[in-house]
């Protein structure tokens, strides 16, 4: 439980730096391209997907620990290709964005879809801010994972 607490924390912890040095970007990509990204997006990333690692595969039911895998495979892949605007690093920072969201919501699906209806709550700030779409999309994913974690671990 410790791990997921100190996941939610960097991940919470960088999404706030960023927005408050440089504003609420387009994705979570984009933050890679501000000088505070720059230095802590990946290494922030990894220690996700390290934290996230166990405890997932723990917590879930034994169908759905191939989506945590995917999930956290694609998150990997993001980390690993920052660079999404360039031609090949952003083919496979896309791959991983993609692999992740839909693993990601998988999990949730095969585990308790009650959590799927925090896309309704959460999605108010982004109906309200429709440039970042993609970050709040981005934020609700995570957060409806991570929450439905915390549930299982508890």
């Amino acid at each position: 439980m410790v791990q997921l607490l100190l996941a939610l924390l960097l991940w919470t912890a960088y999404n706030i730096a960023v927005a408050k040095t440089h504003g609420i970007q387009t994705s979570l990509s984009a933050t890679y391209y501000t000088p505070l990204g720059r230095k802590l997006l990946v290494p922030m990333l990894l220690a996700v997907v390290v934290l996230l690692l166990t405890v997932a595969f723990d917590s879930v039911n034994t169908d759905s620990q191939f989506a945590v895998f995917l999930s956290l495979f694609g998150v990997a892949l993001v980390a690993l290709a920052p660079l999404s605007r360039d031609d090949f690093e952003g083919q496979v920072h896309l791959v991983g964005a993609i692999v992740s969201g839909i693993g990601t919501q998988i999990v949730v699906l095969m585990n308790n879809a009650w959590y799927l209806l925090l896309w309704g709550l959460l999605l108010i700030p982004a109906l309200c801010d429709r440039r970042n779409l993609l970050f709040w999309s981005e934020m609700i994913m995570f957060y409806a994972t991570a929450l439905l974690l915390l549930a299982l671990v508890v």
